[in-house]
C-alpha cells in the first residue's frame, strides 16, 4: 500500500508567482544570488506574516528540515523555474551538497513574468507584500539575519522537532506576535503593515541578542 503524498497546499502557479516575486525583490535588495536555505526562510516569513498584510499565505503547511523550515512543493516549483530559464541556479559545490547550499537569482525572463503577474489584483497585492517583507529582512544584520528564525514563536525552544509538520491555519503564533509588538500608537498613528513586519524582525533580532 502506497501512502498518499502530504499536500502542503498552494496552487503550483501561485507558488511560482510567489517565488518569482521573492527572487526579484531579493535581487533588488542585494541579497541574490540567494541560497536555497534563505529562500525557504523567506518563504516561511511570507507564510506566517501574510495575514498581517491581509494576503493569503503561499503555503499553509510547513515542514521542519534540519533545523529550518522547508516547503517541498515550493522546492519543486523553484527547480522548475530554474529549468525553464526564469531563475538561474549555481551548481552544487560538492558531492556532499544535497542542494541546501544552492543559490538562485531571477533572470530577465523571470522579471518579464513578474511584470505580467503584477497586472493582476493578486499580483499587485502579493508583490507589494513581498517587497515589504524582503526589504525589512534586508535591513537586518547580515551576519545574523538567518538565525533570527531560532527566536520565532513557531521554532524556538524546540517547539518543532525535525520532521514535524505544522499547519499555520490552525495556529500562527508569528502573526499574533507581530500584531502584538506593533500594538501601539505614536502621536495617534499606529504602525502600518510594512512597519509591523519590520518591528517583528527587530523583535526577533533583539531576542537573539538578549
Amino acid at each position: 500500500m502506497i501512502d498518499e503524498p502530504i499536500q502542503f497546499g498552494g496552487a503550483p502557479h501561485r507558488l511560482r508567482g510567489w517565488l518569482i516575486f521573492v527572487l526579484e525583490e531579493a535581487t533588488r535588495q542585494g541579497l541574490a544570488p540567494v541560497s536555497q536555505e534563505k529562500l525557504h526562510l523567506l518563504f516561511f516569513y511570507a507564510a506566517v506574516l501574510a495575514p498581517v498584510h491581509g494576503v493569503e499565505e503561499p503555503v499553509p503547511k510547513i515542514l521542519k528540515f534540519r533545523d529550518r523550515p522547508f516547503y517541498p512543493e515550493a522546492q519543486e516549483e523553484l527547480l522548475r523555474l530554474a529549468a525553464s530559464g526564469f531563475a538561474s541556479s549555481e551548481a552544487r559545490r560538492s558531492i556532499r551538497d544535497d542542494g541546501w547550499e544552492s543559490r538562485f537569482a531571477i533572470t530577465a525572463a523571470g522579471v518579464e513574468v513578474s511584470s505580467i503577474l503584477k497586472r493582476s489584483r493578486w499580483g499587485r497585492r502579493t508583490s507589494g507584500f513581498v517587497q515589504d517583507l524582503v526589504a525589512s529582512f534586508a535591513e537586518l544584520d547580515p551576519d545574523h539575519a538567518d538565525q533570527i528564525i531560532d527566536q520565532d514563536a513557531t521554532f524556538r525552544d524546540g517547539r518543532m522537532a525535525v520532521g514535524d509538520i505544522r499547519d499555520l491555519r490552525e495556529e500562527n503564533l508569528a502573526a499574533a506576535t507581530a500584531r502584538h509588538v506593533a500594538d501601539f500608537e505614536v502621536d495617534g498613528v499606529r504602525p502600518g503593515a510594512r512597519e509591523s513586519i519590520a518591528l517583528y524582525f527587530d523583535y526577533l533580532q533583539a531576542r537573539r541578542a538578549a
